[in-house]
């Protein structure tokens, strides 16, 4: 019995929360548009309890998201404290967009920021 709920747990750690993905999904597009201008090509949105399952041997266990540009797919994971989710979103798309370099990155942060973007609980 135990081993049976021990194998649950696992499923349910790395398994996508269905309804929020599409959610996000529906996110990334608006904010592609919006923010981005549709410069980004089309990533697939996940939304999952475990970012470690994701992020692989090298990636921060801690991370609320992390990305697989090589396959299109960003990963978030599900939370309720802040930063809020749309707003990890919008850090991976900025990461991505500026090629995770730290300088850019912060520089499109701030142009986020003076955007408009729900970006404003992010450090520079």
């Amino acid at each position: 019995m135990l081993l049976g709920i021990s194998h649950l747990c696992d499923e349910i750690q790395r398994s996508e929360v269905l309804d929020l993905s599409t959610q996000f999904q529906k996110l990334f597009h608006e904010f592609n548009l919006q923010y981005f201008a549709g410069r980004l090509p089309n990533y697939k949105v996940r939304v999952v309890y475990d970012i470690a399952e994701w992020a692989g041997p090298d990636g921060d266990f801690g991370a609320l998201a992390t990305h697989q540009p090589e396959l299109r797919r960003i990963f978030i994971r599900v939370t309720d404290r802040l930063p809020p989710m749309a707003t990890v979103l919008l850090a991976e798309m900025a990461c991505l967009i500026s090629d995770c370099n730290p300088d850019r990155y912060r520089e499109e942060t701030r142009r986020l920021r003076k955007a408009g973007a729900p970006i404003e609980c992010l450090k520079d």
